[in-house]
């Protein structure tokens, strides 16, 4: 259903939270959510960047607030999960999206402390927001979460130990939550971007070839058959279209949003 301005207010009456929300990928979800009727929290460890968003979603007309936590920390989780519930009243939608880097490196010259707090933000990170939403959701007989996984949950690839790890186990969490929770009303499914034209890509970029970023890109590109990165928006569209009703009998998938990357592989 449309509004009179032309956008859709499928989310209307929703509340939905935004973990990773000052980030590119949260940010535009959390504006793209709001657009469409939902109030947002915006969560993110940068309490500057969560303004940052919240504020860009108050500035269009949309309902928003910011919350500074660190995903690692499951006190921090519940306090998101606590602070929706106390602003709005209810749980409708969980994206799950909060992640880092780490580093590009062979497993056997991986820096343990690193590796250490790229699970810690990438995987438990999913579990606590799992754990501290669904109970929430099952008790009103519906909800919907979207983890953030990455292609890198689908396939291999080499230098991506701790990163790769963590998405291969998002999509796990994701099928195991689904199959737990698809009789009470709740939908869990996991969005797999490819390359995106962000911030995280180009510090990749900057990662694998310092002295000519632009040398790497041209690498990554040749094995996209379409040919580019994708855009923030196509992202947000999709996790978009997993939270709504509908892909109402959608439970569990993994999908991938990355111009036939993996299909080519």
């Amino acid at each position: 259903m449309s509004t009179t301005n032309g956008t859709s207010d499928r989310f209307s009456g929703k509340v939905a939270i935004v973990t990773g929300g000052g980030g590119a990928i949260g940010a535009a979800t959390a504006r793209r959510l709001a657009s469409e009727g939902a109030s947002v929290v915006v969560v993110d460890a940068d309490g500057d960047t969560a303004r940052q968003a919240t504020d860009a979603i108050t500035a269009d007309g949309g309902t928003a607030v910011p919350f500074v936590a660190d995903v690692s920390e499951p006190d921090q989780v519940k306090g998101y999960v606590d602070h929706a519930l106390e602003r709005f009243g209810r749980i409708d939608i969980l994206f799950n999206n909060a992640a880092i880097n780490g580093t590009m490196v062979p497993i056997v010259d991986y820096p343990l402390d690193v590796y250490r707090k790229v699970v810690a933000v990438n995987l438990d990170g999913v579990f606590y927001g799992l754990h501290f939403t669904l109970p929430h959701m099952i008790a009103q007989g519906s909800g919907n979460i979207v983890n953030t996984a990455s292609v890198a949950g689908i396939i291999g690839h080499a230098e991506h130990g701790a990163y790769g790890a963590t998405k291969h186990g998002v999509v796990g969490l994701t099928r195991i939550a689904a199959a737990e929770v698809a009789g009470l009303g709740v939908r869990v499914n996991t969005l797999a971007p490819g390359p995106v034209n962000a911030p995280m890509m180009h510090a990749n970029e900057r990662m694998q070839t310092p002295d000519d970023p632009m040398r790497y890109r041209r690498k990554v590109l040749a094995n996209i058959p379409a040919g580019r990165y994708a855009e923030i928006e196509e992202i947000a569209s999709a996790a978009c279209w997993l939270m709504s009703s509908e892909s109402e009998y959608v439970h569990g998938i993994v999908l991938p949003v990355e111009g036939a990357f993996t299909s080519s592989i």
